[in-house]
């Protein structure tokens, strides 16, 4: 492996540990007021963009529909957000913040602001301006990469074809056929007809009295 390859491998093993210890220390502070990180990470985006639904909701935190249904059911219980008709299409529901729920982001907002300025003593101004333009890039990279990848590895859904369909006419396994054909009725053997046929056979002869001798 060579230097380049060595030091981009290095270059998301930072990147990922960034992530997981701000989020670590984040949360310790969250969990005092009753929130996980991904719930407040739902009620930073509905306050930025309220009334979303839960597909947007999912994009919006880069997640997948199920994670984001967990969280807006567990938000919902909470009262923090609610669900409301779509005016336009009534098949759609729309996620809106509660009045708890903007007050509970306010409540937790010192928590990211402190690590934020905590954080501002190692990283100056410029190097946010060297820094920021290259995770940019390489953030919208990754995104296309995952879509692209997401979208070559969905299964195809098998179904069974249609009775009308060529697949089904082509695909069709042909009804096994007759192992032996019915054998005709047999005929009768001519000895058969000809013993039929024939005339009883008479008993037999009686044997005939011999003649009686004259006596001279």
């Amino acid at each position: 492996m060579d230097q380049h390859a060595i030091d981009i491998s290095r270059f998301f093993e930072l990147v990922s540990g960034i992530q997981i210890r701000s989020r670590r220390t984040i949360e310790s502070g969250l969990r005092v007021r009753g929130l996980t990180y991904a719930q407040y990470s739902a009620l930073f985006a509905l306050a930025a963009k309220n009334g979303m639904s839960q597909a947007e909701l999912a994009q919006a935190l880069d997640t997948d529909s199920t994670t984001a249904m967990v969280l807006r059911t567990s938000l919902e219980k909470k009262g923090l957000v609610a669900r409301v008709d779509d005016p336009e299409d009534g098949r759609v529901k729309r996620i809106e913040i509660s009045a708890a729920g903007k007050a509970a982001l306010q409540q937790a907002g010192p928590e990211t602001r402190n690590l934020h300025a905590k954080t501002a003593a190692y990283l100056t101004e410029s190097d946010l301006k060297r820094l920021l333009p290259v995770l940019d890039r390489l953030y919208g990279f990754l995104g296309e990469l995952a879509d692209s990848n997401k979208g070559s590895s969905e299964p195809k859904r098998l179904g069974r074809p249609r009775k009308d369909s060529p697949k089904a006419k082509t695909g069709a396994k042909p009804k096994a056929k007759a192992t032996a054909k019915a054998k005709p009725a047999a005929k009768a053997a001519p000895k058969a007809k000809q013993a039929a046929k024939a005339k009883p056979k008479s008993a037999a002869p009686k044997a005939k009295a011999k003649p009686v001798r004259k006596a001279k």
